[in-house]
């Protein structure tokens, strides 16, 4: 039996053709699992416009909260209908109450000066992201609620808050999270218009 020798150099040259590709397949995917929280490139809630083509056209300004959840999306939570909200005319907002025992209720407040994006650094905060928008969750301290602050276009964050029964089985966030899903799909829906 003889000894091994040396690769032969076409064994050599294959490897040397694979690890740059295998590289460039490798950072690919890297760039793409993040790329989604950041909010770029992957299509919104397997529609075929990318988040970034979202933000551009979107103008909270332009459009009336109360507008952004349906009536079978209502129905589905329970919920009364849109009471639209005039505290502050910079910040336009609507808030849906539950029905019958229900306690759950949600508002939807369109920050039209305001980036998501500052609250980051907020005691609690959690960055995510709700159908590839970039999204801050702010779970309340002291009620069972949850503030989701979602960035929408430029100093454009459509808050969501959510005030759930007071069951401790059921996660603020995530119900809210469920609505804000709804909102959202109704932003992309009519910001074509």
């Amino acid at each position: 039996m003889t000894p091994p020798g040396p690769r032969t150099p076409s064994t050599r040259r294959r490897t040397a053709a694979v690890l740059p590709v295998l590289a460039v397949v490798v950072a690919l995917l890297l760039t793409g699992c993040t790329g989604i929280v950041a909010g770029v490139g992957a299509p919104v809630a397997g529609g075929r416009e990318t988040v970034d083509q979202i933000r551009q056209r979107v103008d909270l300004g332009s459009l009336d909260p109360c507008t952004m959840v349906s009536p079978a999306q209502r129905a589905a939570r329970d919920l009364g209908d849109a009471e639209p909200l005039k505290d502050d005319t910079s910040q336009p907002a609507c808030q849906w109450l539950g029905k019958g025992r229900s306690a759950n209720s949600d508002r939807i407040t369109f920050r039209l000066y305001d980036s998501a994006r500052s609250r980051a650094g907020d005691t609690g905060a959690r960055v995510t992201d709700v159908l590839g928008f970039y999204t801050i969750e702010l779970p309340s301290t002291t009620y069972h609620a949850c503030n989701l602050l979602v960035d929408v276009a430029e100093k454009q964050t459509l808050q969501v808050t959510h005030l759930a029964d007071a069951d401790p089985g059921n996660d603020a966030c995530t119900s809210g999270r469920d609505f804000t899903e709804s909102a959202l799909r109704t932003l992309t829906r009519i910001s074509r218009r």
